[in-house]
């Protein structure tokens, strides 16, 4: 039996990183990247292991190695390559690296000046007095879970009313329908009776009704809605009414509500027994900003505490404080409205035009992190995807009428985070996050 070495060409055949740098034209001398050396094998001497970089950024991939072993220059090195050639340059590539530890914009800031094609964006997450504009991520695209981690709610009594005040922020920053308009109503309505009926003082509930029918308000359910009473009721000496508005109705007199059955009966009206916060979940891209979505916990508390436990509010206090802190906070200060009235447009305007985008996130703790990295990865996925449907109906449609596609363009986007383990959580069988 004959054993022969295997030689370095036919790894290269058998690794598909053959031809690594060919030329761009027969006999040409300028040449373009199809494989990148990434490093000297163990096992083969001198052997110069490479990756073919169609097949490495079309797909995931992940770099081990132990502290030291240079997992972060490896990455740095492979970008520098594929952007620093000029000939056959890498304008179409989208790259976003999230840099946990703020090392990359030195790897980085050279490469246009190398490459004049290429555009570099380098930009630091946090509060610092030299940056111009700061960075953020839109608060109306964080999700239930999102809010659980930055908040640290707990599973049976505070996510609920999470969930709840995001319906509640949606419906109220929504255009107006048949629906909408019902789910407010109902909204509404149920916290008026839950707080009219329940056992706290007559001031304390008329302050809670008041600020509430001011902040939410409908058509039907407002300050100035007109209660009919059937006899009149005495609201000041020598004042008898028999007709109040909303705001009157839920004010004290003589320390107390008066027209508490009266107001009951009106809000049992709008209530609704079919469920309609379904409606509410399917809808995308509501914009509202951070003040919005307290003043919707808020809300979802009381509503909350009128359909099912009135001591909601003793549970989710501690949530609600951390919630105002959060909002106070450098940290509270990167999730906002944005200018941008759909996550698409915001993606669009993040990566279309830099082929290179470092997102430096050193400065900013592991849980806002975290947020962070699982709404951006969620909105560059969806956006992929909503482009790509788009495509797939627009040729359908071209197709039909004998035109070639005119659509918009889809391009790639790589999205490598710097030391994933800190960001992306451990899930059980039943999707629960582990420690």
């Amino acid at each position: 039996m004959e054993i022969n070495l295997i030689s370095t060409q036919e790894l290269d055949t058998i690794l598909s990183v053959n031809n690594a740098e060919p030329p761009i034209e027969t006999n040409s001398n300028e040449t373009y990247i199809n494989a990148l050396s990434i490093g000297k094998s163990t096992i083969f001497d001198n052997y110069q292991v490479k990756i073919n970089l169609n097949n490495f950024f079309g797909y995931h991939f992940a770099v081990f190695g132990n502290t030291g072993a240079g997992k972060s220059n490896t990455i740095a090195n492979i970008i520098q390559k594929i952007f620093s050639k000029t000939n056959r340059s890498a304008s179409g590539a989208h790259i976003i690296m999230l840099d946990s530890n703020g090392e990359y914009d030195k790897a980085f800031n050279k490469i246009p000046v190398i490459n004049p094609e290429i555009r570099y964006r380098n930009i630091k997450i946090g509060n610092s007095d030299d940056l111009p504009k700061v960075f953020q991520i839109p608060v109306w695209a964080l999700s239930v879970d999102d809010w659980a981690i930055l908040l640290n709610a707990s599973e049976k009594t505070q996510i609920p009313v999470i969930r709840r005040a995001i319906q509640i922020v949606k419906a109220f920053n929504s255009d107006n329908n048949e629906i909408i308009n019902k789910l407010k109503n109902h909204i509404i309505a149920s916290t008026i009776i839950g707080i009219a009926t329940n056992s706290d003082s007559s001031p304390s509930s008329s302050d809670k009704m008041k600020s509430l029918i001011t902040r939410y308000c409908t058509d039907e359910l407002n300050p100035e809605t007109i209660i009919q009473l059937e006899k009149p009721v005495e609201i000041a000496k020598n004042d008898k009414r028999s007709r109040l508005t909303l705001m009157q109705a839920v004010s004290t007199y003589f320390g107390q509500l008066v027209v508490v059955d009266k107001l009951v009966q009106l809000c049992q009206t709008y209530i609704c027994k079919e469920d309609l916060f379904t409606s509410i979940n399917q809808i995308q891209d509501i914009v509202f900003d951070f003040s919005d979505f307290i003043e919707a916990m808020k809300f979802a508390i009381l509503y909350e505490g009128s359909v099912s436990s009135q001591r909601v509010q003793e549970y989710t206090a501690p949530m609600m404080s951390r919630l105002q802190s959060l909002s106070e906070s450098a940290m509270g200060a990167i999730f906002g409205k944005t200018e941008f009235s759909t996550t698409a447009d915001y993606v669009d305007h993040l990566v279309k035009e830099n082929q290179l985008v470092n997102i430096d996130v050193s400065s900013i703790d592991d849980s806002t992190g975290e947020v962070l990295i699982r709404v951006l990865s969620k909105m560059i996925l969806d956006f992929q995807k909503m482009r790509k449907q788009r495509t797939h109906t627009d040729s359908e449609l071209n197709e039909t009428e004998d035109k070639g596609p005119q659509t918009e363009s889809i391009y790639p986007i790589n999205l490598i985070i710097e030391e994933a383990h800190r960001y992306v959580a451990d899930l059980d069988c039943n999707n629960k996050v582990t420690t």
